[in-house]
């Protein structure tokens, strides 16, 4: 699909006509078996398209984008004579026997200018936050949207950070409610009706256990006595 949007900045320069993203969520792991599986669906994909003279390999592009860096990927592909370089803040440059552009992307390293990526993540700070909030500002309508959807991603996952910032600090309050008011209030409530769910089906195990200890421990004295009646049986000489 071509949206006809042109991202301006270092991750943009590396998009070539036809790019492949693997993207990986806070805490999925990235090895060398993945790195060779993308690389299989971008031949793949080269040679479905039947247009190699229109578009080279020169004109794909393979992009990882992970939280943290991939030690155990990188180390393999080195003994595979395939180096990954840091090209900028955050951005790494996959060289070797491979014929497409390839780039390593790690949120957490890359600069703070690139906050829509650096928010996708499960350890959010207030850095984070303040970033969202701050790029938000003058955004048109159309753009507004996007920013509301990584807003609703990194409320979900640091919903405490948030509440908390919220709460606490009116400066911040005032403008998360001028930017995203409608869409914090609606994702915490549901934050808390599905806390509310899980408390209630707690509530529910811990009747069902204590009725089951009570049923248990009915079994367990009506076997009592049927075991002396039994007894009292032999002894009379009557079992």
């Amino acid at each position: 699909m071509h949206l006809g949007v042109r991202i301006k900045n270092e991750i943009g320069a590396l998009f070539r006509d036809i790019n492949i993203l693997e993207y990986k969520s806070p805490g999925a792991a990235l090895n060398a078996g993945m790195f060779y599986k993308t690389l299989g669906y971008v031949c793949r994909y080269l040679y479905e398209r039947g247009d190699h003279n229109e578009k080279p390999a020169g004109s794909y592009a393979m992009l990882f984008v992970r939280e943290s860096m991939p030690e155990s990927m990188i180390l393999s592909l080195g003994n595979d004579g395939i180096s990954v370089t840091e090209y900028t803040s955050g951005i790494y440059e996959i060289k070797g026997p491979i014929p497409f552009s390839a780039w390593l992307i790690v949120t957490d390293k890359l600069d703070k200018k690139h906050v829509w990526l650096k928010a996708l993540t499960k350890s959010g700070s207030r850095e984070n936050l303040d970033g969202i909030v701050e790029q938000t500002r003058g955004k048109e309508d159309r753009h507004k949207e996007y920013a509301d959807n990584v807003m609703n991603v990194f409320t979900l996952a640091n919903n405490e950070l948030v509440r908390t910032t919220i709460k606490e600090e009116n400066n911040m309050c005032e403008a998360v409610e001028e930017l995203f008011a409608d869409k914090i209030d609606y994702l915490l409530n549901r934050v808390g009706e599905v806390q509310g769910m899980l408390n209630d089906v707690e509530t529910k195990l811990n009747k069902t256990e204590n009725k089951l200890s009570k049923t248990e421990a009915a079994f367990r004295r009506e076997k009592a006595r049927a075991d002396a009646a039994e007894a009292k049986l032999r002894a009379a000489g009557l079992a």
